[in-house]
């Protein structure tokens, strides 16, 4: 069923779904998650793997060429059952099927209710197997009714340059995000190192060496300072176990992911285009074929082709029809694409990021200001004993 995208998002019941840890299946040979929540449909519950989520979103970009669908974790062949690559899996599996839920016209399409709705057990690749194969006419149908609210947007060359523009712009962002993605790797496992010697010197090194060392060297408790402020130190150990650098470094992460998934709408922009011109040479191929045919010449294809003179000439006319109504769809298709990645996609896109980066420097400045405020007050705690002392 197809949904107007503007009406969904002013009268959609917003959705709450939630993803459970991982499960171990068949005796420990995958994990599963469990998807349950509850939209304007009612309340949904299934189970599905990792390749599910693969099979989905590979169904999704499928059936919705030029829609941004929000990119999943990377494959892993071996350590795949590690928990901590479990943890970061979930992670990213989460943030896939929230924005997926942000997305109306997708978390209401048919692709995600047989995802999130039909509780069989069979793996997801199998259902797809089962669905009705899409054509070109369901999708271009599907689109003028979804996105009926863009309807009467021009396409000119400026529209074309944005997506050009945008297209260069992404493909230079990678460089850069890679780069980044190391550095703010080595920032978040450094903070890491950090946090765990910083812990053991306060909570172990120091008080151990105040007990063993410096009570056979002076009775005077008030230089016991970590023995006697334990409470002070358990508070500061707890603020070092959260390393607010994974932040900053998942973000970078995603929108790495992101920007390649952009990217692979834009080039289903130009397998269409692609398509187009490997059309129009089709049909002009078929054209002097059968200019020939019609002149009562034997062409080089005719020879390998049974029937009458006239039988040649009805078959090849109806190869041209076809080739050219499959054309006119090339042509419709790549104008709904064109318009729904420069005027809503791309838009949206650079909204999300910049909101994202916002919220991600608000959190991490939050963190740190707390961060440094306690340990700052930490220390302050020795000095004024020292000075009273």
């Amino acid at each position: 069923m197809s949904y107007n995208a503007y009406q969904l998002q002013q009268n959609q019941q917003a959705v709450i779904v939630n993803l459970s840890e991982p499960i171990s299946r068949d005796g420990g040979k995958y994990f599963a998650y469990q998807i349950n929540g509850e939209d304007s449909e009612g309340k949904f519950e299934v189970f599905r793997r990792y390749s599910d989520f693969y099979f989905f979103r590979q169904l999704l970009t499928q059936r919705w060429p030029g829609c941004f669908i929000p990119p999943l974790p990377s494959k892993k062949i071996l350590g795949n059952k590690d928990t901590k690559f479990l943890e970061d899996r979930r992670k990213f599996l989460i943030y896939f099927i929230d924005k997926i839920s942000q997305l109306p016209y997708i978390w209401y399409s048919e692709e995600n209710y047989s995802f999130i709705r039909n509780a069989s057990n069979l793996d997801f690749e199998k259902i797809v197997e089962k669905m009705k194969k899409h054509t070109m006419d369901d999708i271009i149908n599907k689109y003028k009714t979804t996105f009926s609210y863009l309807s009467g947007k021009e396409i000119n060359s400026e529209l074309q340059m944005k997506i050009t523009y945008f297209k260069g712009f992404l493909k230079n962002s990678l460089v850069c995000l890679k780069k980044m993605k190391e550095f703010t790797k080595n920032l978040y496992e450094t903070q890491g190192k950090f946090n765990q010697n910083f812990i053991n010197i306060i909570s172990n090194t120091l008080p151990q060496y105040e007990k063993s060392n410096l009570a056979e060297f002076t009775q005077d408790q008030s230089l016991f300072l970590f023995i006697n402020k334990a409470d002070v130190s358990k508070e500061i150990q707890d603020l070092t176990q959260q390393n607010e650098f994974q932040i900053l470094y998942d973000m970078v992460r995603m929108e790495l992911k992101e920007a390649e998934s952009f990217l692979e709408i834009i080039q289903q922009k130009e397998d269409y285009d692609e398509k187009i011109n490997k059309a129009n040479l089709k049909i002009k191929s078929d054209q002097e074929e059968l200019s020939k045919l019609q002149a009562g010449k034997t062409t080089f294809k005719s020879l390998f082709s049974t029937g009458t003179k006239d039988d040649k000439i009805q078959k090849l006319q109806k190869l041209i029809e076809e080739t050219r109504n499959e054309l006119d769809n090339y042509y419709i298709l790549i104008d709904l694409i064109t318009i729904i990645i420069a005027y809503l996609e791309i838009d949206k896109f650079k909204n999300e990021k910049s909101h994202r980066y916002y919220n991600v420097m608000n959190m991490l400045s939050r963190f740190q200001s707390s961060y440094n405020l306690k340990v700052n007050n930490f220390f302050i705690i020795f000095l004024l004993n020292f000075i009273v002392n």
